[in-house]
Order: structure tokens, then sequence, then C-alpha cells
């Protein structure tokens, strides 16, 4: 294809710049560097390239009647590039793992693939299984018997079985179901990079400045109405003031959540710190003596009140039952 009237590219200008030093060369040598009768030799040299390659440019260019391609143009794509699960599959891919263990089975990738194969739309091979088992969670490590096998912790695998469960027992009864999420805002976040030079560009604060809370509820219908709450983090005034914590929540819960939805509804949280309160927490080894001995008496522990705070606290440890009292269920 001539190269006249187009742009000439880097490569392109490197391979003339080369065949015009060859010509040079023989310009002042006054003689060929490599006789006529020696074309491919001649065409590497000049070029810059292997004898080998010019040899393959040949060949294809007798098999290809000149229709020469750049090579790896085509080349087939991996697998794991078009390899799109969804959370449901996902699921899937959790429950059947799940199942293996519950079967006294140990779920390998040459196992696990026909059952995936019959259970979702899966049309591609270990290697794709392999990278959506990470993505669900698993990982290949060593169990106590030095067996390879995927884990995950089971009580996290109870605990997502009895959310589900009672999440589809709500559905089916038609119960309103409310989300409710906090998240906050710093004041200086915006931009990171800017165009500037030695003189001129914008700066930010390397401090947090202050914090915005924010916290509100949504449901299938969208957020709930006159729910939202803003305010300042670490504010001594207002109505909520301070951070998010237990009682900041069940104020907003009491004063804007609970009168703005339908009675009955359900509402999911997160496992958050401030999302839960021990009603009755055991003393520990920071605790006041005067409150480790109004435990005491509120279990009907017998103890002597000269007995110190050490000995105080090995006698509540010997009576704490180890659960805690958590409720967010009154208002």
């Amino acid at each position: 294809m001539p190269l006249k009237g187009r742009t000439i590219h880097s490569k392109e200008r490197n391979i003339i710049n080369n065949v015009t030093k060859f010509c040079e060369d023989e310009a002042r040598a006054g003689t060929l560097l490599f006789p006529l009768s020696h074309a491919q030799k001649r065409a590497a040299s000049a070029t810059g390239v292997s004898l080998r390659t010019i040899k393959q440019i040949k060949n294809e260019d007798i098999s290809t009647n000149g229709q020469l391609s750049t090579p790896g143009k085509h080349l087939k794509r991996p697998e794991t590039r078009n390899a799109i699960l969804d959370n449901f599959d996902l699921c899937v891919l959790r429950n059947i793992v799940n199942e293996f263990y519950a079967n006294n089975k140990i779920p390998s990738l040459s196992r696990l693939l026909p059952v995936v194969k019959g259970r979702i739309n899966f049309p591609w091979k270990r290697g794709t299984l392999w990278k959506y088992l990470h993505t669900a969670g698993f990982q290949y490590k060593r169990c106590r018997n030095q067996r390879q096998i995927l884990i995950e912790r089971s009580h996290i695998v109870a605990w997502r079985f009895r959310f589900l469960r009672e999440m589809k027992k709500f559905r089916e009864a038609k119960r309103n179901i409310v989300y409710i999420d906090e998240t906050w805002l710093d004041s200086n976040l915006s931009f990171w990079k800017c165009w500037r030079d030695e003189k001129i560009g914008a700066a930010i604060k390397d401090s947090s400045g202050h914090r915005l809370i924010v916290v509100h509820a949504g449901s299938e219908s969208g957020f709930v109405p006159n729910a939202e709450l803003i305010f300042k983090a670490g504010s001594g005034t207002g109505d909520y003031h301070g951070q998010m914590n237990s009682d900041n929540l069940k104020k907003w819960i009491v004063e804007k959540l609970l009168p703005n939805i339908p009675m009955n509804s359900i509402i999911v949280m997160d496992n958050a710190a401030y999302h839960t309160k021990v009603m009755d927490p055991v003393p520990t080894k920071s605790s006041k003596k005067d409150k480790m001995c109004a435990w005491l008496e509120k279990k009907q522990i017998p103890y002597d009140k000269k007995m110190r705070k050490v000995q105080l606290l090995e006698l509540i440890a010997a009576n704490a039952s180890g659960e805690k009292n958590i409720s967010w269920t009154k208002f």
C-alpha cells in the first residue's frame, strides 16, 4: 500500500530511517554491502529486523496474495472477560458449596463445575469458576487435617440463612420492609487534582474539617418521607449532638422514623455497634467497685463488701452467663 498522502507512524518512520541509513552506507562504501542475489539479507539489514522475520512476511505475502495482517490482532479473548454472574447466581454458587459440606463432601473445582452448570447458566470452565468462588467470598486454604478445601465461616453462613428465611417470611406476609443506614460527609470532600503551575492552583485542607452525619430510611417505594436526619458531628447543641450513637439512633427512630412508616413494619439495619445496646452489661476490670457491687446485688449473688476489685471481678466472671441482653424492641 503506498504511504503517500497518509500519516506515517513512528514504527514506519523508524523502518524508513533504517533503509535510508543502509543506502547511505552503501553510497559511502561505493559498493553493495550484500550481493543483489541476497535480496532477503539486504532487506533485513536495511529495515533493521531479523532475517527470520523477513522470511515469515514473505511467506505470508505469498499465501495471502499480499493481504498482510498484524500478528495477534485477532486472538481469541479470554473466556473470563465475557463471564458475568449477578448476585442471584453468586448466592446459588454459595448454596452449592454449603450443600457439599452438608453432605460431607469436599467441594473441588472438578466436582463443583458440573453441579453449577446444572443450576445456573454457566458455559465457562474451571478458571472462571475459580474466579467467581473468590468473588462469592471463598478462599482456598488448608484445614486442620492438611487437606485443602474451600471454607467460609460457619456462623456467617448461619446468619445469612436465618436472615434470608426471616425476610422470605416477611415478604410472603406482605409486611412493609424498611431499610435504614447512616453515612457521613466531610466538608473538604472535593477534588484531589487540578490544573496548576508553581504559583497558581487550588489548595485543600489536610484535616477532615467539619463532618456531617446523614441518616435516612427507605423501602421499595422510595425514601421514607420526613425521615431524613442531617446533623453536624461533634456539636454540643441542638436536638442531635455529638457523634452517631445508640441514644441518637433511638431518638431518630422514635421521633422521625416510626411516625412516618406503617404499623407492623419491619426495620432492617446492619450490625453497627450503636445499632444494639447491652441492657445489663457485665462489669469489667475498668468498672468502679460500686458498679461491681451493684451488679452482684442485682443478681442476688452474695459477696463481702471488704473484697477487693480483683476478687469481685473473679466472682462476677464465675457467675456471668456469657450472654448479652441486647434489645432494640422497646422504645
